[in-house]
């Protein structure tokens, strides 16, 4: 999966295949995880998570990734929950200061069911006031380093922190926190919502025009909901057989729906306007520029979702950094 940025790809929503490859915080004295000397293990007190539902996002709104697999092979910003991370670069990841101003501090999680290749989660990012959760089973030593640091063991790899700040407010593991996410309810939400959206189509914008150098949509205030055949957007040829054009947004704040508060959402369909199904698609725009912006960490990357639609089981390659969230809830991103 390719990572951007945060204001890039604010929030990137999809399931993916194995294949390949989205709180105030209360807990009950120092935190003990996964101890081997038998110490009594404390819960960490991070409330509810929330599902999807036809109309909201819920929690998953709140994070920057959120997949059933995650291949994290870059520097990444922003929060993720992923039932498994491959790490397969040392990069850091987590919050930065770039995008901390987007953060949902009564939801600021790093969610880690599963990982593998443990010993690359070596760094975190500079703001870590996230609440980290690390996989079921994790030896947790908070005696290193004096008991300034804390060290990490799990499938028999181990990583050290010199300090616990270093990685995060709080560390705990999955079964020690009230936090709690079913992945496969948490998809059959998104799946829902995706749905809902695709079918939407009756509040259009104001208006749109596609042409091979240029595609324009200007939106009306509330919500805007199109759908656009991947053919006026991208191709199938990875090597560049389409050039992509320039896209323009213009998009309104007087939302009329505020459960999700997207002023656009762009129902990605085939070639003859149906639900996309297993093709692979390649986006290579030079440009996305959403209210005349094209900041690397501005906000106009949340006005936009970019809806893949719920039957989209085939690939969606971002060749560059995309504005706006990408929904794709049994595809690969």
């Amino acid at each position: 999966m390719k990572e951007c940025t945060k204001s890039s790809i604010k929030r990137a929503l999809a399931y993916l295949m194995s294949l390949v490859i989205f709180a105030s915080v209360v807990f009950n004295g120092n935190i003990g995880a996964g101890q081997a000397d038998g110490e009594v293990e404390v819960e960490v007190v991070l409330g509810n998570f929330t599902n999807p539902t036809e109309t909201s996002l819920g929690s998953v709104g709140n994070y920057a990734v959120f997949a059933k697999e995650f291949d994290k092979a870059n520097h990444m910003e922003g929060t993720i929950a992923v039932k498994m991370l491959n790490i397969l670069s040392s990069a850091a990841f987590g919050v930065t200061g770039n995008v901390a101003g987007y953060i949902n501090e009564d939801e600021n999680i790093i969610y880690m069911e599963d990982i593998t290749n443990f010993e690359g989660f070596s760094q975190m990012n500079d703001v870590t006031t996230s609440n980290v959760i690390v996989p079921a089973g994790t030896v947790i030593d908070r005696t290193f380093n004096n008991e300034q640091g804390i060290a990490m063991t799990y499938d028999g790899q181990t990583v050290r922190f010199n300090q616990v700040n270093n990685v995060g407010k709080t560390v705990c593991t999955v079964d020690q926190t009230d936090y709690q996410i079913d992945f496969d309810e948490a998809f059959r939400g998104l799946v829902t919502y995706s749905a809902h959206f695709f079918n939407d189509i009756n509040n259009g914008p104001n208006s749109s025009f596609f042409s091979n150098e240029r595609a324009e949509i200007v939106c009306h205030p509330g919500n805007n909901v199109i759908s656009v055949p991947y053919t006026k957007l991208a191709s199938t040829d990875k090597n560049g057989g389409m050039r992509n054009p320039d896209l323009y947004v213009t998009c309104q704040d007087d939302f009329g729906n505020e459960s999700d508060q997207f002023s656009l959402i762009i129902n990605v369909v085939d070639e003859s306007g149906n639900a996309l199904t297993d093709q692979n698609i390649y986006f290579d725009f030079n440009h996305i520029i959403v209210n005349g912006e094209q900041s690397a960490y501005g906000p106009e990357g949340g006005k936009v979702l970019w809806n893949f639609g719920p039957n989209f089981t085939g690939e969606a390659h971002f060749v560059q950094c995309i504005l706006g969230h990408v929904l794709a809830p049994l595809g690969k991103v």
